[in-house]
């Protein structure tokens, strides 16, 4: 920060030759107007099963979560969860906690990857893959029918979206506002916004924790199959698609 940086660029066409430099007049890196990342992951570099995460959790024979170069927004690698076993309620997912808890507005976006035939196959079921906590309340977002749904539990309220396209990579974010009476939700999908909602997040003051992954399977049926997550953000500000 503070640091002026200097640019030079140049054509070269097809046959190798290269034109003239043009030369910047030097670009200074300045604060973001207050705007934080908290954390992210983009499932290149993992060393170890887990990565940066404080823990990976439900892991199974039947409920599974590592990188994956199946499919990949953007590097080489994404996440990819699997669940094969219709019996059980909870998937495999990473939990990260924020230290420290983070005060005011919190805003996650993730990727998401559905194959072809995933809405078919979780007609039933609520693949919750998103939950960020505050105390013993959460805002979380889910997919059914393979349309994105963001839940405020606090008086369980809810807003869906549009069911979104298989095979290709979409943008979700929510935001929520710091924990009160009257707490704000927002989500978008490719960085349009899909609904709001509020909740009574009342007698908490932080964001403590979030989850991500195939956290829940509910909706009183459970779905199966495999879909996959990457370039995930928190951050305290919009950040919205890749450009």
């Amino acid at each position: 920060n503070g640091q002026t940086y200097y640019f030079s660029v140049k054509a070269v066409n097809g046959a190798g030759l290269a034109g003239s430099a043009t030369n910047s007049n030097g670009q200074t890196v300045v604060s973001g107007g207050g705007s934080t990342t908290y954390f992210s992951d983009n499932f290149e570099s993992w060393t170890v099963h887990g990565g940066a995460w404080s823990s990976v959790n439900g892991e199974s024979a039947t409920h599974t979560l590592n990188t994956s170069t199946d499919h990949a927004r953007a590097g080489q690698k994404s996440l990819k969860l699997t669940d094969t076993d219709t019996t059980a309620t909870t998937g495999a997912s990473l939990t990260k906690t924020f230290s420290p808890a983070i005060t005011g507005d919190i805003y996650v976006r993730f990727y998401v990857l559905l194959p072809t035939g995933f809405g078919t196959t979780n007609s039933n079921c609520s693949r919750r893959v998103l939950r960020v906590w505050t105390g013993g309340n959460r805002g979380q977002i889910s997919f059914k029918n393979g349309a994105p749904t963001m839940e405020e539990v606090g008086g369980w309220t809810s807003v869906t979206g549009s069911a979104i396209s298989e095979g290709v990579w979409h943008c979700v974010e929510m935001h929520i506002t710091a924990p009160s009476a009257s707490t704000s939700l927002q989500f978008w999908v490719d960085g349009v916004s899909d609904g709001t909602l509020t909740a009574n997040f009342s007698g908490t003051t932080t964001w403590d924790y979030m989850e991500l992954g195939d956290v829940v399977l509910g909706g009183g049926s459970n779905g199966t199959g495999t879909f996959y997550l990457d370039e995930v953000i928190v951050s305290n500000s919009y950040i919205g698609p890749i450009q």
